[in-house]
C-alpha cells in the first residue's frame, strides 16, 4: 500500500511540476510570438488587425478562468496595447501625392491674368457649399475672383447655405444622379437636371428663381455676371424665354439657340439680385446658373448626397465636352468614399476600379486637364463614450491612393489631415468649437473650414514652390 501511494505521490508531483513548467512556457512563447509579429510592423495588414483582436479577447478569458493574470509580464502588456493600437493600414506609397499632376493649375494661379476654374465633386461632406465656400473665398482673396460659381436650379435645403441667398417656385421638377436608377434625361456637369412642371395655359403660373449677395464674405455680396445654361429641347415647340428683374428694370430675351448646350448671359455689371421666370415648356432641361467674374479664381461646388462618385460616368462625354468648351476648367476634384464605408468588409479592390474608369471617364472629357482625388474624412463607430474610427476609412484611403498612383492622378487624404485614427471622436468630443457634427461622419462649418484652410494651404504652398523654382 505504501509503496502504490508514493507512485501516486511521485505521479502527481511530476504532473504538477509538469504543469508548473508547461503553461509558464506557453505562455511565454505566446506572448513572444505576438511581440514578434507586433515588432515586425511591416509585414502587418489590415486583415492581421482583427485576428489580434480575437487572440486578445480569448486570452483574456482564458486568464480569468484560469487565473493566469499574474503571468502576464508588464513587457508582454505593452505589446498588446501596441496591436490594440496599430490601426494604420500598411499603405504602399504611403506619402503619395503626385502633386507635381496639378502643375499646370499651380502655373495658371501665378499667372493670375484669366480666368482660373475648378469643378469640386463630393457627397454630402460638401453639401451647402461647405469646405468649397471658404476654399473659394480664400483662393479669390490670394488670386482675385469674385462669385459663388455653378449653381443649382432648386436644392434641398438653400436657406443652409451661407454664400447665397437661393430661392426658388414649387414648378421645377428635379431629376439627380442622387437617384440610383438611371436618368430619364441626360445630367448636366453637375449631375442633375431641372425641368418646368408648370400649366402652361396658366399664364401666372411660371417656374422662378432668385438669387441675392450674402455677406459671407466682400466676394458674395455682388454679382459681376449671371449665365444660365439650357439643353437641347425634347419637343419640336418653341424654347420660349426668359424675363428677369434687376433693380426694377425688366428684361425679356427669347432662348432662340437648341444645340447639347446653350447658353444665355444675363447680364455683364455687377447686382446684388436677380430674379428670373422661366417661361419655358416642360421638354428643355435646365442645367444650372454661373455668378462668376471674368478673371480669378471660380469653384464650382457640384455636391450629390449618397454617392461614391462611380455614377458620374453617366453624364454623356460629349455634353462634358460642351460644359469643357463654355466654362473652361483648370482642374477636376472628386472627393468621395464616405458612402462605401463597411466595417466588415476587408477587400475595397472593387472601389479602386471605379474610380479608375471614373478618372477614365473625365479624362477623355477634359484631356491634358489635372485631375484631384480627396479621401474620406475619419468616421467614428461604437457607443458614446468609446467612439472609436471605423477600421475601412484607411482601407479605402488606401485604394483610392492606389488608384491614384494608377491613373497618374493628385491625391490627398482627409482622413489623414484630420489626424488619422480617432481624429473624428476628437473632432467632435475635445476640441471648442466643435468641428464636427454628433453623428461623427460630418464637419460643421469650423470643421469644413479647418479642412478647406488644409487644402489652400497645400495650394499655396506649390504655388509659392513653382513660382520660386522660376525664378531660380
Amino acid at each position: 500500500m505504501s509503496s502504490n501511494k508514493s507512485i501516486r505521490q511521485n505521479g502527481f508531483t511530476k504532473v504538477l511540476l509538469n504543469l508548473l513548467l508547461i503553461v509558464p512556457l506557453v505562455t511565454l512563447s505566446f506572448h513572444l510570438s505576438l511581440a514578434y509579429l507586433n515588432s515586425k510592423k511591416s509585414i502587418q495588414t489590415e486583415e492581421y488587425l482583427y485576428d489580434y483582436r480575437e487572440i486578445y479577447a480569448s486570452h483574456l478569458q482564458f486568464r480569468k478562468w484560469w487565473g493566469t493574470d499574474s503571468l502576464l509580464l508588464f513587457s508582454s502588456k505593452k505589446y498588446y496595447w501596441a496591436v490594440l493600437k496599430y490601426e494604420r493600414a500598411d499603405i504602399s506609397d504611403q506619402t503619395y501625392a503626385g502633386l507635381n499632376f496639378l502643375a499646370s493649375f499651380f502655373n495658371k494661379l501665378n499667372a493670375r491674368n484669366s480666368q482660373v476654374r475648378m469643378a469640386y465633386y463630393g457627397d454630402s461632406g460638401i453639401e451647402a457649399d461647405l469646405v468649397t465656400q471658404t476654399l473659394r473665398d480664400s483662393l479669390q482673396k490670394n488670386f482675385g475672383g469674385t462669385g459663388v460659381g455653378f449653381l443649382p436650379i432648386t436644392s434641398r435645403d438653400p436657406g443652409y447655405r451661407q454664400s447665397i441667398n437661393h430661392y426658388f417656385s414649387n414648378l421645377w421638377r428635379w431629376e439627380s444622379l442622387e437617384n440610383p436608377s438611371p436618368m430619364r434625361k441626360n445630367p448636366g456637369i453637375s449631375g442633375n437636371a431641372y425641368y418646368t412642371t408648370q400649366n402652361d395655359s396658366i399664364a401666372d403660373q411660371t417656374a422662378w428663381i432668385s438669387y441675392r449677395g450674402k455677406s459671407f464674405s466682400p466676394r458674395t455680396t455682388t454679382f459681376p455676371t449671371l449665365r444660365f445654361f439650357y439643353g437641347k429641347n425634347e419637343s419640336t415647340g418653341p424654347n420660349g424665354n426668359l424675363a428677369w428683374e434687376i433693380n426694377g428694370l425688366q428684361q425679356t430675351e427669347n432662348l432662340a439657340e437648341n444645340e447639347l448646350l446653350n447658353e444665355i448671359r444675363l447680364f455683364d455689371y455687377p447686382v446684388s439680385q436677380i430674379r428670373i421666370k422661366a417661361g419655358i415648356p416642360s421638354s428643355l432641361p435646365v442645367y444650372g446658373c454661373s455668378i462668376e467674374s471674368e478673371t480669378g479664381v471660380i469653384v464650382d461646388n457640384f455636391a450629390l448626397r449618397g454617392i461614391d462618385g462611380s455614377r458620374l460616368i453617366r453624364i454623356p462625354t460629349n455634353l462634358l465636352k460642351e460644359f469643357q468648351q463654355k466654362l473652361n476648367y483648370d482642374l477636376i476634384v472628386f472627393s468621395y468614399g464616405l458612402n462605401v464605408i463597411n466595417p466588415a468588409r476587408k477587400d475595397f479592390s472593387e472601389y479602386e476600379e471605379k474610380i479608375i474608369r471614373l478618372i477614365k471617364h473625365y479624362r477623355s472629357a477634359f484631356p491634358e486637364i489635372p485631375i484631384l482625388l480627396i479621401g474620406p474624412p475619419d468616421k467614428g463607430i461604437g457607443n458614446p463614450g468609446n467612439i472609436v474610427s471605423d477600421p475601412s476609412i484607411p482601407r479605402i484611403t488606401k485604394v483610392m491612393r492606389k488608384a491614384a498612383i494608377k491613373s497618374e492622378t493628385a491625391f490627398i487624404s482627409l482622413y489623414e489631415l484630420m489626424g488619422g485614427n480617432g481624429s473624428m471622436a476628437r473632432w467632435v468630443e475635445k476640441e471648442r468649437p466643435r468641428l464636427a457634427s454628433t453623428d461623427y461622419t460630418h464637419f460643421n462649418y469650423e470643421g469644413a473650414d479647418i479642412i478647406s484652410q488644409q487644402l489652400l494651404h497645400i495650394f499655396l504652398s506649390e504655388t509659392a514652390s513653382l513660382n520660386k523654382r522660376a525664378f531660380n
